[in-house]
């Protein structure tokens, strides 16, 4: 009977941790990419004793998104000592030289699409927070691979130095490119052709049909939406041409600006 028992209790220990395993399992395979590398950063933390080998998890926590003050939060949450932001700051300035690495990195000589995308955000300057924009290339290669070419932090009321960048890149090695895939910006169509002048370049319809609908007075929008329509899902660039001109000739007058834009994303 004892040895029933026994096995009765085993059996339930072992469901209980089979139970719990599955429930931890579904719990990690849940979190967003961002929250499990701080979530086993943490983990990596607590492990320690002591505040040696402390950098690897500290370059996940930054890596993450989380700030120098949470970070500080965190470690004195778990040994009970008081670490600086300059402490944590004096360990992640150590990833510079290898950011800096990267950005200088030799990269293939040609490559059939490059994406440019960017996303903004504020930044605390001289205790002033500014608007700033990331821009970041994706390259795909010619086996269909992705590959990120570098990053640039601009201001975000201007996007030029487009020429700089192209000529970075040229510098580190790319000669050619089929298409260029971007937004609209100031200055980066001109770049281009200074650099890579066989390249197509391909501006974005969604940030078009945005930018445009964004300076059309409310009681227009749904015609003028609705016009826009016949140039981006025209069937060929003859009769886009032709709904463009007919689109300046209903609404030129009013949005001038406009039109401009359009006819200018059409000739690339």
């Amino acid at each position: 009977m004892l040895k029933k028992y026994a096995d009765n209790k085993k059996l339930k220990n072992e469901n209980f941790h089979n139970k719990i395993s599955v429930i931890f399992e579904t719990f990690i395979q849940d979190l967003p990419k961002a929250k499990l590398s701080q979530y086993l950063a943490y983990e990596k933390i607590k492990r320690n004793k002591n505040l040696v080998n402390i950098e690897e998890p500290v370059f996940s926590l930054f890596a993450s998104g989380m700030s120098y003050e949470n970070i500080t939060n965190t470690i004195k949450s778990i040994y009970k000592k008081e670490v600086s932001n300059a402490w944590i700051s004096s360990i992640t300035d150590k990833l510079l030289p290898e950011i800096e690495k990267w950005k200088s990195q030799k990269i293939e000589n040609s490559y059939p699409i490059l994406y440019i995308d960017g996303m903004f955000f504020n930044v605390k300057e001289n205790g002033v927070f500014v608007k700033k924009s990331l821009y970041l290339i994706l390259a795909i290669d010619w086996q269909g691979n992705k590959k990120v070419l570098g990053f640039w932090i601009k201001n975000s009321k201007s996007a030029s130095n487009w020429l700089d960048v192209f000529s970075e890149l040229k510098t580190r090695g790319l000669q050619d490119v089929l298409i260029i895939s971007c937004d609209n910006l100031s200055g980066i169509s001109q770049a281009i052709e200074a650099v890579f002048p066989q390249t197509d370049v391909q501006k974005c319809v969604v940030h078009q049909i945005r930018n445009s609908l964004s300076k059309v007075s409310y009681k227009h929008k749904k015609d003028f939406a609705q016009d826009m329509k016949s140039i981006y899902q025209a069937i060929n660039q003859e009769s886009a041409t032709q709904n463009l001109d007919e689109f300046a000739k209903k609404w030129g007058q009013k949005y001038p600006l406009i039109i401009k834009s359009w006819y200018q994303t059409s000739l690339n």
